[in-house]
């Protein structure tokens, strides 16, 4: 129900205020509505109708074609009385196949067939980019979303500090600059909740784009499991040997290899014969009568003895760009490479910083709780306490990002490695 609260946000408005979005409702949502997948699958079609389109030729070829006319003539001197006309009248049905092209028809053909298989690659690395874009902005509102308790537990703290203050300050203990000072804290705390709120209105409205969905960010963001993945654990090279055959660049890349190759074979036949058979069937007649029937059937032969030497250029041309689309190919296993190695260390970071993320919020808390104690007792200065208060604020949001770090890179693994499920 979910999904469809986020594919109809105007129909059912009310309903989106309390939804809340998992992170499979965001990934799903995207493959469903984003442009870039409704491009890539409209030029998969284009593709695959320019294959039957190039197969055409192959096939046989039938035409009919139809004629009535009516004449009169008025030669001069005669009387209206005597003037004549007639009426006459054909049909004809022809039909014609390609027996042999030495293969350039074919080859064409072909190349057409491997640019729809490249444009299904296409496609489904625009999916599997759209499944990342949704991900990373789903982990960007959840950050944001635990970076609002962050804030608000800072605001909350600082507003007892500051009410305890008042107290040693009406009692006299305690100067009245310090209660200044924790008014303006208070007040900068509350800066910095609105300002992290506001970070995460814009983060759901981002993730609304990555879904491809207009309508309401009055919804809530569900917590997302991100278990690690085992190609975390292995080496880059390991990593590319397996998976370089399933990215969906690689396999259209070759595809298109492919299809340059067949483009080089036509190109070469293009100064060859062709031979093609032909039969068709007409008749004719004039007033009406008794129509005259004909048949014929034969085989042509075409040749172009000489185009200007535009044959030669063609091929040459196909011969380069099968080169460029080569040279592509190369490009693209180096990319596929350096993804994977990116990712592995993103992870590998990423989850290193965790460990030093808890132990500087554990080392925050407890200075802040010796801090606490130090002022109540009168030793310590309003000062101190402010600065282990911001210590533990920044060590906390710290903390969240790196957690959502390492969802990050775990989700960029995934797509370096070609895959969209999270298993």
């Amino acid at each position: 129900m979910l999904l469809l609260v986020l594919l109809f946000p105007f129909q059912v408005e009310a309903a989106a205020a309390t939804a809340t979005v998992t992170i499979d409702d965001a990934v799903g949502a995207a493959i469903a509505n984003h442009p870039d997948v409704v491009v890539a699958g409209a030029q998969t079609d284009i593709a695959d109708a320019q294959a039957r389109q190039a197969r055409a030729p192959l096939l046989p070829q039938i035409d009919a074609s139809g004629r009535y006319g009516y004449s009169w003539s008025d030669p001069p001197g005669d009387s209206i009385g005597e003037r004549g006309g007639s009426d006459s009248y054909s049909a004809s049905l022809s039909g014609g196949m390609l027996l042999w092209d030495f293969g350039q028809t074919r080859n064409r053909w072909r190349s057409a067939l491997a640019a729809s298989e490249a444009a299904e690659g296409d496609a489904e690395a625009a999916r599997q980019t759209i499944v990342l874009d949704a991900r990373l902005a789903f982990f960007d509102a959840l950050e944001t979303r635990e970076l609002i308790q962050v804030a608000r537990e800072t605001l909350a703290n600082q507003e007892r500090h500051m009410a305890q203050t008042e107290e040693f300050v009406r009692i006299g203990t305690r100067p009245a600059i310090d209660l200044a000072r924790l008014r303006t804290e208070v007040a900068t705390a509350r800066s910095a909740l609105i300002r992290v709120e506001n970070d995460h209105r814009i983060a759901k409205s981002r993730l609304n784009r990555a879904m491809g969905v207009r309508g309401s960010i009055d919804y809530d963001v569900a917590p997302a499991r991100m278990p690690a993945l085992e190609a975390e654990a292995q080496d880059t090279a390991r990593l590319y040997a397996a998976v370089i055959g399933q990215r969906p660049e690689h396999t259209a890349q070759r595809a298109s290899i492919r299809g340059q190759e067949a483009d080089v074979r036509a190109a070469k036949s293009w100064f060859l014969p062709s031979l093609r058979l032909g039969a068709d069937a007409s008749y004719s007649g004039q007033d009406f009568g008794d129509p005259g029937f004909g048949a014929s059937v034969g085989v042509t032969l075409n040749w172009s003895l000489f185009d200007g030497l535009g044959s030669p250029a063609a091929t040459d041309a196909a011969r380069a760009q099968l080169v460029v689309q080569q040279a592509r190919l190369t490009g693209v296993q180096q990319q596929v490479w350096q993804e994977i190695e990116q990712a592995r260390i993103g992870v590998a970071s990423a989850q290193a910083e965790v460990a030093s993320a808890d132990q500087a919020v554990t080392s925050a808390r407890e200075l802040l709780r010796l801090a606490e104690e130090r002022y109540a007792a009168g030793v310590g200065n309003s000062l101190e306490l402010s600065d282990a208060q911001l210590e533990v604020a920044s060590t906390a949001a710290q903390r969240v990002r790196v957690e959502y770090d390492v969802a990050s890179a775990r989700a960029q693994l995934l797509r370096a490695l070609g895959r969209r499920d999270w298993r």
